[in-house]
């Protein structure tokens, strides 16, 4: 095995694992690294599963209440989580007992039935009066210019973006 995927595994806490479940964590560590090439998401998704592990004990005894727990647990300051964090670890738990469901390890995935959190969406920003007026005052002149101004301005006056 690849040495960065063994280190991943030693930092996750996963080293103490029995069989199968220690094949189980390296076969989707492995996998994880095949899929998308990223270093980083292997080392978080070895480290968030080590951690969750670490604290049911055994794999097979995880129940969703436990999932939810590990991944809307608040942080040392009481503050709850980040809807990107809750995300990100339920991504990587999901994806861990899918993974060991599709190697019979285990038949049901007790992260499939939570729910993720709404992403935040960004308010939109709008152009500002001088944009604007810089934005207008780049159109020619011309007939087509003046098409160009109208949908711009129709634009910026009712609020579309596309």
């Amino acid at each position: 095995m690849n040495s960065a995927l063994s280190l991943d595994l030693k930092r996750s806490g996963s080293e103490w694992l029995e069989e199968p479940w220690r094949a189980v964590a390296i076969g989707f560590l492995v996998e994880k690294h095949g899929r998308t090439g990223s270093r980083r998401t292997v080392e978080t998704y070895g480290q968030t599963v080590g951690r969750f592990l670490a604290g049911i004990g055994h794999p097979s005894v995880a129940t969703p209440l436990d999932v939810h727990r590990f991944v809307y647990h608040p942080d040392a300051f009481g503050a709850a989580p980040a809807p990107s964090t809750v995300t990100v670890r339920l991504a990587a738990i999901s994806a861990f007992y899918d993974f060991a469901r599709r190697m019979g390890a285990i038949d049901r995935n007790p992260a499939a039935d939570i729910r993720r959190p709404m992403a935040r969406r960004p308010a939109p920003r709008g152009l500002s009066a001088e944009e604007v007026s810089r934005l207008l005052s780049a159109i020619p002149d011309t007939r087509s210019g003046l098409l160009d101004r109208a949908m711009i301005v129709t634009a910026v006056l009712t609020g579309l973006r596309r």
